[in-house]
């Protein structure tokens, strides 16, 4: 084999564990988010147990509170390294599903992934 050829490839299996690294804490599809502070942008701030066994997702329209991740907490748990990304996280904590793009959350799709996620029928 080529020296050049030799080098190139030792390069690229040294580059390999870093290309395809996952955010670092982050949590794995069917593992429990760990607690943390959520910093409310114009609210309260909230830890992550406040919202345990609660459904955030309604089928009709609803406000969302924002909140802000400063110290990047939540964005290596739910493993954010591009956006848009969306998490379906069920109401014990638990990662059901992680996608990545943009997507209609009314559109038929959608909502056959959801209640995939879930074990739910979706609405007519």
């Amino acid at each position: 084999m080529k020296p050049a050829l030799s080098v190139l490839l030792l390069c690229a299996v040294w580059a390999l564990p870093v290309a395809y690294a996952e955010t670092p804490g982050e949590v794995a599809i069917g593992g429990v988010l760990r607690e943390a502070t959520m910093h409310g942008l114009h609210g309260p701030d909230r830890r992550l147990s406040y919202f345990r066994g609660k459904p955030l997702l309604k089928l009709t329209s609803s406000s969302i509170d924002q909140f802000i991740d400063s110290e990047r907490v939540m964005e290596n748990m739910l493993g954010a390294s591009h956006l848009p990304m969306t998490v379906l996280v069920d109401r014990n904590g638990r990662v059901v599903r992680r996608m990545y793009g943009g997507m209609e959350w009314d559109s038929p799709e959608a909502l056959t992934i959801i209640g995939a996620a879930f074990d739910m029928e979706p609405p007519d």
